[in-house]
């Protein structure tokens, strides 16, 4: 039900609160709850893809606030690697995240 209401189109869902690591915290290419078992419940792609829509309609001078710290993108690299050993990796969706190429400046 709930990945029916995320990607609908047109909207049938105006609301969502995420829980679990927000998408914000995430490389855009895929949900990083899916590298923790305990965030599965949490995980969507659907959900994490219409994050992105919502990041790239809005108003570029608001994307500096989701640019992710260097801390973060090596947290995510390094349960990337841990969830690839452990077999809960899901591979990228989508194109590489350009975020992660940019340095946080806040």
């Amino acid at each position: 039900m709930k990945t029916h209401l995320f990607g609908a189109d047109p909207p049938e869902l105006y609301v969502l609160h995420y829980l679990g690591l927000k998408p914000w915290l995430c490389f855009r290419d895929y949900d990083c709850n899916w590298n923790a078992d305990i965030l599965h419940e949490f995980a969507s792609d659907i959900a994490h893809k219409t994050w992105g829509k919502v990041h790239d309609a809005m108003s570029k001078n608001l994307h500096k606030y989701c640019l992710l710290r260097s801390k973060q993108k090596a947290a995510l690299e390094w349960d990337r690697r841990q969830a690839e050993k452990g077999e809960l990796y899901q591979w990228p969706l989508e194109d590489k995240d350009k975020r992660s190429e940019i340095e946080h400046m806040l």
